[in-house]
């Protein structure tokens, strides 16, 4: 019979034949028509030599493309004559489903019940095990459920019967293919047997009808294997493979790898729309991991033999697995480096702790139907190894600090996880093994003690396992720690006064755990005025070495220009481990004195003292020379150029005019609070052999009238008062 249908289709039917002298002949028809590997899995095994796939554009015509640009287009079947898969409802052999069937439904479900032999353990459950694989994987109820079996075992099998055909209308209304899968087939043989002799002696089937009953019970065992095991891929094909969704992909951060059209993902005679999002997904990360060597995924069986695109998928969401790309092979040359790549992508797996986890012979001979199920299960659980959270611990150096993350199970069944860490060995965890009852909530304690200056990084996993029917999710959260550097470890205090150097020797010690090279930075935190001035603080040296926990001397000089504190931190910087500071607090004093002037008066008495101001600052002079002489700044070419020169540059001095402000400690003295100097203007005064003249500074006070001192009333003085009071009090300024 040809067929031409371009659109999903599952049937069963009679062609009745009828001859002259009216006797009917009746021949059954069955048909499937589906672009999914999982209903179309005989026809592709019977033709796996003959199958030829191409390139299509969303309009069905073959295109020619090469690399990436392949990924873009559709995969399609080429015509060619076809041969029609065995025949298994008519013959005698028993196909069971590989233990892979078990292993994804136990990995993906809270039902974990399903053994090696799957169908055993469905047809032994009497319907309760496909009803609640059902539920659990649709999250709806499943009609004709048997809440009391009959103690009358050929009403019993009646039930049973009535329920399996409720199941079957049921799930071919979500779109199965199970048109030549009848309830009869899914009941155990002697209920089977039960149903059959009782349709025999109620007589209501012809006897060419009952012959082809009882010869499917001589070959039951096969006929029942083959339609639980379709029935099985049919309810994982509707209601899991069909979550792998445009919407789905567009969440995952490989997206924007993918071109996103509709039609790019709905042309394909032989691959659905899930499918076809699974091929992608997987090209796209193979072109992301091995851009050299890369090439475009179009089935589930020969081109994931090599391994490659197994690895870029588990690198793709576990970056440290990268560091196996040393041992993979990314062209692989004959069957003994086919089987390393394979078994290299086993250690990974492994190393992930994954509940569900491939074997090498699995990839080696891949089979379409297994692999797609494996690739399915990598697409709802990779994208789990995606950081939910980032846990960022603040701290100095070498401080210890805990914190927790807090879990809640809002479910009715307890939850288990095994806990590890995956990272730098800065953090542990104090438990690995973690159990939440139902509605529980509890906090998970994270402990890091920062032994380096840099960021460390780690990923605490939380692997869901087994405990009793509860399985969950993974779970992962990046730790990670931000070392506040310019924190100082260390306040060192020094005093000086101002315009003198000094040097404060301190210690320096190596916290790191290794033998490091430090970088020894200096950084003045200068006010706005000090900023005018050459920096204060300098060390001697720019660099140290120092082993693990030992300490060495360095000098800090302090010269400062402004009367203010001073502050700077001293940076040490390893380039392997990062930096840590000292911080440097300075106390400026009073300068040194100029002069000493010595005022005598009598009591009650007022005097006036002139004081000479020069234009020229001689202890700022001197201080210029030691800085240029001493200071290690000074090495510095561009500093010693500023210091050679008159580095303020203010309003005042730009027209040879100082502006002093003038302090009085002493309520006893009162003088100007302002004095302006002018260079180069003033009396005349003779000097010198030529009697040439020179310039003698001027000075003018500010408007307001100094305070005067206050006048105390007379007291008649005693002799001996008068005696001490010879030559009057004496105040030295």
């Amino acid at each position: 019979l040809d067929s031409d249908v371009s659109m999903f289709m599952a049937f069963t039917g009679n062609i009745e034949f009828l001859d002259e002298d009216g006797q009917r002949y009746v021949i059954a028809i069955s048909g499937t028509v589906d672009n999914s590997i999982i209903t179309t899995y005989d026809f592709l095994k019977a033709n796996e030599s003959e199958r030829a796939l191409a390139l299509t554009d969303n309009k069905g015509n073959s295109v020619e493309a090469e690399g990436v640009e392949r990924c873009k287009y559709l995969v399609n079947l080429v015509e060619n004559e076809y041969a029609l898969p065995e025949q298994i409802l008519m013959g005698s052999k028993i196909t069971k489903p590989s233990a892979h069937i078990s292993r994804f439904l136990g990995s993906i479900t809270l039902k974990g019940v399903f053994g090696v032999d799957i169908v055993n353990d469905l047809i032994s459950s009497k319907g309760r095990g496909i009803i609640d694989l059902i539920e659990t994987l649709s999250g709806k109820q499943v009609p004709g459920k048997i809440s009391k079996p009959s103690s009358n075992r050929k009403e019993q099998a009646q039930q049973y019967l009535s329920q399996y055909e409720k199941i079957l209308t049921f799930l071919r209304s979500y779109g199965a293919a199970l048109n030549f899968v009848k309830p009869e087939f899914l009941l155990d043989v002697e209920d089977y047997k039960r149903i059959i002799s009782a349709r025999e002696v109620s007589g209501k089937i012809s006897k060419n009808i009952m012959k082809e009953w009882e010869n499917i019970e001589k070959r039951f065992d096969a006929v029942s294997s083959y339609c639980w095991t379709a029935l099985t891929f049919q309810v994982v094909k509707i209601f899991v493979v069909s979550r792998v969704s445009l919407k789905s992909l567009r969440s995952l951060p490989i997206a924007s790898a993918i071109e996103m059209g509709k039609s790019y993902f709905t042309k394909s005679n032989v691959y659905s729309v899930s499918e076809t999002i699974l091929l992608k997904w997987m090209t796209a990360h193979f072109f992301q991991a091995l851009p050299g060597v890369a090439t475009c995924i179009t089935n589930f069986d020969h081109d994931l033999r090599n391994g490659l695109a197994f690895y870029s998928l588990l690198v793709g969401y576990w970056p440290s697995l990268g560091g196996y790309s040393k041992s993979l092979k990314k062209n692989p040359r004959g069957d003994n480096q086919v089987r390393e790549n394979a078994e290299l992508v086993i250690r990974m797996l492994q190393s992930l702790q994954l509940p569900y986890v491939l074997q090498p012979e699995d990839i080696l001979n891949p089979d379409p139907r297994d692999m797609l199920l494996y690739v399915v299960y990598l697409y709802q659980t990779l994208p789990q190894f995606i950081p939910v959270s980032t846990l960022e611990f603040s701290m100095l150096l070498g401080e210890e600090k805990i914190k927790s993350i807090e879990l809640k199970n809002p479910s009715k069944k307890t939850i288990a996880y095994m806990a590890r860490l995956e990272g730098d060995a800065s953090f542990q965890i104090t438990h690995s093994n973690i159990r939440l009852e139902p509605g529980e909530t509890i906090q998970i304690p994270v402990k890091v003690t920062q032994s380096i200056a840099k960021p460390v990084f780690s990923n605490l996993i939380l692997a869901s396992r087994r405990d009793g029917n509860a399985y969950a999710s993974t779970l992962v959260f990046t730790l990670k720690t931000s070392v506040r550097t310019r924190s100082p470890l260390k306040v060192i205090e020094t005093k000086t006064l101002l315009y003198k150097n000094v040097i404060h020797d301190f210690e320096v010690e190596n916290l790191f755990k290794s033998t490091c090279e430090f970088r020894i930075t200096v950084l003045n935190q200068s006010t706005p005025r000090q900023q005018k001035f050459p920096e204060a603080f300098g060390c001697d040296k720019s660099s140290v070495s120092l082993r693990s926990g030992e300490s060495a001397r360095l000098s800090l000089h302090f010269l400062p220009f402004v009367l203010e504190n001073h502050s700077c931190l001293v940076c040490f910087e390893s380039e392997e481990y990062g930096e840590f500071v000292y911080e440097v607090r300075g106390e400026v004093g009073l300068p040194d004195p100029l002069n000493t002037v010595k005022l005598q008066a009598m009591s009650n008495e007022s005097v006036v003292q002139d004081v000479a101001v020069t234009f020229n600052n001689p202890l700022m002079d001197n201080a210029r020379r030691t800085y240029l002489e001493k200071h290690p700044l000074a090495r510095q070419k561009e500093v010693a150029e500023r210091i050679r020169k008159n580095f303020y540059l203010g309003d005042e001095m730009q027209k040879n005019v100082l502006k002093y402000h003038v302090q009085n400690s002493s309520h006893l003295i009162s003088c100007p609070k302002t004095i302006l100097l002018k260079q180069g203007v003033g009396r005349q005064s003779k000097a010198g052999l030529g009697g040439a003249k020179k310039a003698a500074p001027l000075y003018s006070m500010d408007q307001e009238t100094p305070e005067k001192p206050a006048v105390k009333p007379k007291q008649p003085l005693s002799p001996s008062m008068k005696d001490s009071m010879e030559d009057g009090p004496k105040y030295n300024i």
